[in-house]
């Protein structure tokens, strides 16, 4: 249940942090994400219940899908006409790799 409400809040703030990465830029979007990451886990940290595992799944994975669409647009922002597919493309693969790599690393360790 947990990984479902983590994996469900992109989904449902994508749209709206789109809208507002295009009127306002990357930078505040981003800002507000690592606030609200930092925030997140704090939650767990302080409520190590499953209602605290809840409330931190639903801010963290709100601040996960902010973060990213803001940091997509970005790349895109920076990019020429000609490179922009390969930066998007390359940006893709590094978020593939890290969203396996890291779990199977933390795992292991």
């Amino acid at each position: 249940m947990l990984l479902a409400v983590f994996s469900l809040m992109p989904a449902i703030v994508s749209w709206q942090v789109g809208r507002w990465t295009d009127r306002s830029g990357c930078y505040r979007p981003m800002l507000v994400a690592s606030i609200l990451a930092v925030a997140g886990f704090g939650v767990a940290f302080a409520r190590p219940t499953m209602a605290g595992l809840l409330v931190t799944a639903i801010i963290v994975g709100s601040a996960y899908g902010m973060y990213h669409v803001a940091q997509m647009n970005a790349v895109g922002l920076i990019s020429t006409p000609e490179t922009r597919n390969r930066n998007l493309a390359n940006l893709s693969l590094m978020f593939s790799v890290t969203n396996g790599a890291g779990p199977l690393l933390v795992g292991l360790l």
